[in-house]
């Protein structure tokens, strides 16, 4: 029997798990299989996995934590790792999580770093900067980096390897689109489990390349935590309502001046308006400034700096959504 199961939950990603198992044979810890979780894919999804001698199972849910669960069930190996088939581990990627995990029995979790890999588009290289700024991220994950392994609430699930026996008592959320790995590591949490950051276990995740992509995936972003806050009422942080709060000001904001204008030709409140949209997006491009990507150059930030406004609209329309 492996040591570890390396589980990666797909739907019509060909290409990318292409690239994804041929870096996992590079690995230089070899004791491991992998599990694909597949949702029955339309493209030569399983064929690629099967090619690279891979096992595949099928799972009838429609998301990530639902094919977790199948995956959980699936196992036998004593730790697990999850990644995703748009993602290119580095070849020392579970040595440096194993090392952890083999070494300290009190540690439950341990997980890295991810970045875009250096053949990502333009746009997925700003969409990194994007993803690595607080402005965009507040307190979230995605928004912090580490140069030493520290503890830590949540490790993303494109980069985490567990213990296999906490992670089947936790198990998953398959009622959640996505955050379905936040609530998974706040359960390991609960059940007295600690998690820590390993900065030099990297792996390599492509970024959304195109804006409808991006929209997408953040909006998806919001819906899932504003249903994952209402479930789980200790994970709500005030940061969680900053964009839809922002959307509700800046509507009510609106309103207001033009009915200020209208009624007594009053154009101040469009004076403040402007004033707060100038703020607004300097805090934007300070925080694409600040990122930690790898990838930001002058012209990165600036464009960053117009993709963060676009994030938050999605966030909160999607964090809205999820609260109905």
């Amino acid at each position: 029997m492996p040591k570890v199961t390396v589980i990666i939950p797909t739907m019509n990603c060909a290409s990318d798990l292409e690239s994804c198992l041929g870096a996992l044979r590079e690995q230089t810890f070899k004791d491991f299989d992998v599990l694909i979780v597949d949702g029955h894919s339309k493209d030569d999804t399983v064929k690629a996995a099967e090619k690279n001698g891979a096992k595949v199972i099928f799972d009838e849910g429609r998301n990530r934590g639902h094919a977790c669960n199948t995956a959980l069930e699936n196992v036998t190996a004593p730790y697990i790792a999850f990644t995703d088939a748009d993602c290119i581990p580095r070849p020392d990627w579970l040595e440096k999580l194993m090392a952890q995990l083999e070494a300290k029995p009190e540690i439950a979790c341990a997980g890295g770093p991810n970045y875009s890999p250096p053949d990502d588009p333009e746009f997925a290289k700003c969409v990194d900067v994007v993803y690595s700024s607080k402005v965009m991220t507040g307190n979230a994950r995605y928004g912090k980096q580490f140069k030493e392994i520290v503890p830590i609430d949540h490790n993303p699930g494109c980069n985490a390897a567990y213990r296999t026996d906490v992670s089947k008592k936790a198990g998953f959320d398959a009622d959640l689109p996505t955050a379905e790995d936040v609530v998974f590591d706040y359960k390991i949490r609960k059940n007295g489990g600690k998690l820590i950051f390993v900065p030099d276990s990297l792996v390599w995740h492509r970024r959304r390349p195109t804006m409808k992509g991006y929209w997408k995936q953040v909006y998806r972003y919001g819906l899932g935590r504003a249903m994952a806050n209402k479930k789980y009422h200790e994970l709500k942080s005030w940061y969680h309502l900053g964009p839809t709060a922002l959307i509700f000001a800046a509507g009510a904001w609106i309103v207001f001046s033009a009915v200020s204008l209208s009624i007594i030709g009053w154009r101040f409140p469009f004076a403040i308006a402007g004033a707060a949209a100038i703020g607004y997006l300097a805090g934007c491009i300070y925080g694409a400034s600040v990122s930690y990507s790898q990838y930001k150059t002058f012209g990165r930030v600036l464009k960053a700096s117009l993709l963060i406004p676009v994030g938050h609209l999605a966030w909160g329309l999607g964090y809205i959504k999820g609260c109905k």
